[in-house]
């Protein structure tokens, strides 16, 4: 079963910020490829779901990736297996980056 992925305004604007950085002149090679794995694990979670361990924040699971934290929640529509499952992204933080509040 492949999931669905949605993340929230603040994780998009997370996800810019964080590609901005990444592909600004001069940023190279190795930062766009950072910013490839990224995007490639957020694809990634589509299909294992359960990638990212539990994270400390209740219903939330952490997936780690070139030093960002992905912040997550698993929601079923119906029931697990209903179909209709999305992986709803609360926030991607960057590396030092306080995660004490979503």
């Amino acid at each position: 079963m492949v999931w669905r992925v949605k993340l929230t305004d603040r994780a998009a604007r997370d996800l810019d910020k964080i590609g901005d950085w990444y592909t600004q002149p001069g940023s190279g090679p190795a930062a766009r490829q950072k910013l490839r794995r990224l995007t490639q694990a957020l694809r990634n979670v589509k299909t294992y779901p359960y990638l990212g361990a539990q994270s400390r924040h209740d219903g939330l699971r952490e997936l780690g990736v070139e030093g960002h934290r992905v912040i997550y929640q698993l929601i079923w529509s119906t029931g697990p297996g209903s179909g209709d499952d999305t992986i709803l992204v609360i926030r991607i933080f960057g590396p030092g980056q306080d995660r004490s509040s979503l």
